[in-house]
């Protein structure tokens, strides 16, 4: 990589400027992490997601670059630096509570499903509730480790907040398929009928890539449909 060596010659309004368009997106994992070998319980956020490397070049590019200082909660001085309009804050369980400090800040959300239909069901009926709160949301993504299919309904019959319906996904683990939920919707829908039609063409309705596999083929209906729908 070349280094553009002029660069601290450029007009201050120019290099103020190229600095403000250094955010690029990021998945920012977050966690709290509580310290019980002390004699005082201590509580702080911690992350695997490195620093921006713009926040590491310089004064001035930490002086202009579009990152903040969050997660600051808890009893010891540690922070994230995010960018609430590009990064996408990600929860490894619903603990939507613990975000209460930037409910009016966070963007793009996503949540990791590790427990089957117990997390499905537990979003369902208590956690998605949490979601009107966040008045801010334009994304959401749930990653998903099995039981796929059923998040149709939850898509289907449940208000998910500010966020636009159409920018609600759903990652499926195993397979890294990403559908929309008109688009989960669809298969769901595909996958239930062909289930019933005496024929014994589904085996598993809970394995997304044998049902997709059965969609791709030309007597079905196709992927390709399935992407156009929504």
């Amino acid at each position: 990589m070349s280094t553009f060596h002029p660069f601290p010659r450029l007009p201050q309004e120019l290099r103020t400027h190229i600095w403000s368009l250094s955010a690029h997106p990021r998945l920012v994992h977050v966690r709290w992490k509580t310290n019980y070998s002390e004699a005082v319980e201590k509580v702080h956020v911690v992350t695997p997601t490195p620093c921006p490397p713009v926040m590491q070049v310089c004064r001035e590019s930490r002086k202009h670059a579009p990152y903040r200082l969050a997660f600051t909660i808890g009893s010891e001085p540690r922070y994230i630096w995010v960018s609430f309009e590009t990064d996408m804050i990600c929860l490894q369980a619903f603990y939507l509570k613990d975000l209460e400090s930037h409910k009016l800040d966070i963007q793009r959300l996503r949540i990791t499903a590790k427990h089957g239909w117990s997390s499905y069901e537990a979003f369902g009926n208590w956690d998605i509730k949490d979601l009107r709160d966040f008045p801010a949301l334009q994304e959401i993504h749930v990653a998903i480790d099995d039981s796929v299919l059923v998040w149709a309904y939850t898509f289907e019959e449940r208000y998910w907040g500010e966020c636009p319906r159409e920018n609600i996904k759903f990652i499926d683990n195993t397979s890294g398929l990403i559908l929309n939920g008109y688009q989960l919707w669809a298969v769901s829908d595909w996958v239930t009928y062909h289930s019933w039609d005496g024929e014994g063409k589904i085996k598993d309705i809970n394995n997304l890539k044998e049902e997709i596999g059965l969609a791709t083929d030309d007597t079905h209906l196709s992927l390709s449909f399935v992407r156009s729908v929504g």
